[in-house]
């Protein structure tokens, strides 16, 4: 459950943190840990520096592959060549991607997309809006199995 990502180099802060991520391969549910090529991580008021990432978590639903990023409430999930598959939540897989849950906006482009929960989308060059959020699609190649 930490908050705020992206990928190719980044740079983030969530309290007296700083996260500076290059070429992220990372799933992340929800705890902080990592496993890596070339990592450095450090917890609590820490800094974290990690350089061509291969991240498992096993908390949470959430994420896969390609240089990826994901915070978890109300959060803004910046994510550039990623390929996710996410059964739960109406979130997303994409190449370059802006994510942020609750009242939010949904960029994504060149999206490959599988959600198996909710009936919404479908495909190529797509603007989806659920609620307060808008979700903007360019090149969106989705499958939905609810309908």
């Amino acid at each position: 459950m930490l908050p705020e990502w992206s990928s190719k180099t980044q740079r983030y802060q969530s309290g007296p943190a700083k996260h500076n991520v290059t070429r992220v391969f990372q799933q992340n549910t929800m705890l902080p840990e990592y496993s890596s090529k070339t990592q450095r991580y450090q917890s609590g008021p820490a800094k974290h520096n990690v350089t061509r990432v291969f991240q498992q978590n096993t908390t949470l639903p959430e994420w896969s592959i390609k240089t990826q990023c994901y915070q978890s409430g109300p959060a803004k999930h910046n994510a550039t060549r990623v390929v996710k598959q996410n059964t739960t939540l109406p979130e997303w897989s994409s190449k370059t991607q802006f994510y942020q849950s609750g009242p939010a906006k949904h960029n994504a482009t060149g999206v490959v997309q599988q959600n198996t929960m909710l009936p919404e989308w479908s495909s190529k060059t797509q603007r989806y809006q659920s609620g307060p959020a808008e979700r903007c699609f360019t090149r969106v190649v989705q499958q939905n199995t609810t309908l």
